[in-house]
């Protein structure tokens, strides 16, 4: 069985190099900085890179779109950990805490098969504000 994939916070790739040795093509990424769509598109130049900042809306219906297209079936988000990790500064009102909202978000859309969040074990500890009440991600 093969799945279609979309890729958030996709970076270089690193975190699906051996997807299409199990069965996973990834059809649809996206990530907010140049240098590393760069390096994607050289790296996967049949993946539909979508660069930009996810919680752009008018960016975040691109990417739904494109992964709605391409009828991705399996969700991989690696979402920035500086503001929740042990090694960073843990700041409980980092904006990058919010991100994982979009990856919620996404899942409620697309209702894939599967879905593959990676991150630091921190996230689980971590409380993101929503409509004024800060609720524990987990």
């Amino acid at each position: 069985m093969k799945f279609k994939a979309l890729s958030m916070f996709s970076s270089a790739g690193v975190a699906e190099t051996y997807f299409d040795k199990h069965g996973i093509e990834v059809k649809v990424a996206s990530e907010i900085l140049p240098e590393r769509v760069a390096l994607y598109r050289h790296l996967y130049p049949m993946v539909n890179m979508i660069q930009g900042d996810i919680t752009d809306k008018k960016v975040f219906k691109n990417v739904i779109d494109a992964a709605k297209k391409e009828g991705c079936d399996f969700i991989i988000a690696t979402p920035p950990c500086q503001g929740m990790s042990s090694a960073g500064l843990m700041k409980k009102d980092d904006p990058r805490n919010r991100l994982i909202i979009h990856v919620v978000d996404a899942i409620k859309i697309l209702n894939p098969k599967f879905v593959i969040i990676e991150n630091v074990p921190e996230i689980l500890l971590t409380d993101i504000k929503i409509n004024d009440e800060w609720i524990n991600i987990n």
